[in-house]
């Protein structure tokens, strides 16, 4: 016959150690909560009273509460049924005549109320199995018999002392390891919990750290964006102090613009050589003239009349080249004049064209246009040629004989020609390179 084939359950009992009536019920609690099935009823029977206090599950009222916190024996027979109709029962050893418990170790019984619940012998297995385990059932020794009743509660009593030793141990043991499974526990947690907050201190960090970098980089744009804008202030500050400057020195040499003494005693150098040979020229001619007209004898003195005519020639010429070099000189220091104000009119026109590409480069962020730049600063600081001047009686003869002509025919005393790119050619040579 196999296990599911039983067909009546029997009533099962042991002998357990004596525990107090606290740890008793919290063990009975344990087994119900280990097989999987609900106390519905407790009935607790006192030494002090024949009559039966009834509870729901185990819900005790205050007072009996308090007498459970004493930590003693107070109960002669509990009572506890399930919800499969399993019956849990245990007795102490209890004498009517003098009131009193006998004895060290109790009964436990076991049996079914309704033999025709369903799964009743799996139940009643579970419930002998979880009592003997978790209220110490005592086996007895078939010896025992055969001994006195003294010789067997002393043999009982030590049996229990050493079976309540052996659950101390067991108990001792078991919570030792509890206890270091729940501070290995509280220690994983604790160092769970100090990594946790380390990884969180160091994302908080981390975002801190670069935070302050994103604000030290934009400080350091501004920074560099600040400098850039005190710099092009600056530069914009020195040249306006530069132009302001120059535009004071063109002022001042315009209202007094002259040469130099030492520029001014180099010209009288000049001056007074061609007024004392101009003097010589005219002493000459005069003399010669003098003897030709008021001393002559009636003939005509050939080599005097040729000196008159030399010295005439040579005060004529010395004089056109003087007028000439004085000229010059005076058209100089009015083209320097000139030459100042057009300078003058070109800084204003620079300056102009500097701030205007400056403004277009802030607000457009490009530069000017080449063409537009090209036109508006078209001949600044630049000087017209003012061509070349006749230093000489000759090069005047020559300019009025050519004219428009290209060259000129001569054929006295011999027959030579003169062409007008020679003049130039001429004039290209006395001219300074400038390249």
């Amino acid at each position: 016959m196999s296990f599911s084939q039983l067909q009546q359950v029997s009533q099962s009992g042991f002998q357990i150690p004596r525990f107090i009536d606290s740890d008793l019920l919290e063990k009975v609690k344990t087994v119900s909560e280990e097989i999987g099935v609900q106390i519905v009823q407790t009935q607790i029977l006192c030494v002090f009273s024949d009559q039966t206090m009834t509870f729901l599950s185990m819900n005790f009222d205050e007072a009996f509460n308090s007498i459970l916190e004493m930590s003693s024996v107070m109960t002669r027979r509990v009572a506890v049924k399930f919800n499969s109709q399993l019956i849990l029962t245990i007795d102490r050893g209890w004498k009517n005549d003098v009131k009193e418990i006998v004895g060290n170790q109790d009964r436990v019984l076991i049996h079914i109320d309704d033999n025709n619940a369903p799964d009743k012998f799996v139940n009643v297995a579970r419930l002998i199995a979880g009592a003997r385990k978790h209220l110490g059932a005592i086996d007895t020794k078939p010896f025992l018999e055969f001994l006195e009743e003294d010789q067997r509660q002393v043999y009982q009593s030590r049996e229990q002392e050493i079976q309540r030793l052996q659950r101390m141990q067991e108990n001792f043991f078991e919570d030792m390891t509890k206890y270091t499974l729940k501070q290995q526990g509280e220690q994983q947690k604790f160092q769970n919990g100090l990594e946790k907050a380390f990884a969180d201190r160091q994302t908080v960090l981390e975002g801190e750290h670069q935070e302050r970098l994103t604000q030290f980089e934009q400080r350091e744009l501004e920074l560099k964006q600040l400098r850039t804008e005190i710099d092009d202030r600056e530069n914009r500050q020195a040249r306006r102090d530069i132009y302001k400057e120059l535009k004071n020195k063109l002022k001042d040499r315009s209202s007094t613009f002259e040469l130099s003494d030492g520029t001014k005693y180099r010209r009288w150098v000049p001056f007074g050589f061609i007024l004392l040979l101009l003097t010589l020229l005219g002493r000459g001619f005069w003399i010669c003239f003098k003897r030709n007209v008021f001393e002559g004898t009636g003939q005509i003195s050939w080599i005097t009349v040729g000196s008159q005519i030399g010295f005439g020639v040579a005060f004529i010429a010395v004089a056109t080249f003087f007028i000439r070099w004085t000229h010059q000189w005076f058209q100089k220091h009015a083209d320097e004049e000139f030459h100042l104000k057009r300078l003058d009119l070109d800084i204003d026109r620079a300056n102009w064209l500097v701030e205007l590409a400056m403004e277009w480069k802030n607000i457009t962020k490009s530069d000017v246009p080449q063409e537009l730049l090209d036109k508006l600063s078209r001949n600044l600081f630049v000087i017209g040629d003012e061509g070349s001047r006749d230093m000489n009686p000759s090069e005047t003869l020559l300019a009025g004989l050519f004219g428009k002509s290209g060259s000129i025919d001569i054929e006295y005393p011999g027959k030579f020609k003169l062409q007008r790119s020679e003049q130039e050619e001429v004039k290209k040579s006395r001219k300074p390179n400038t390249d």
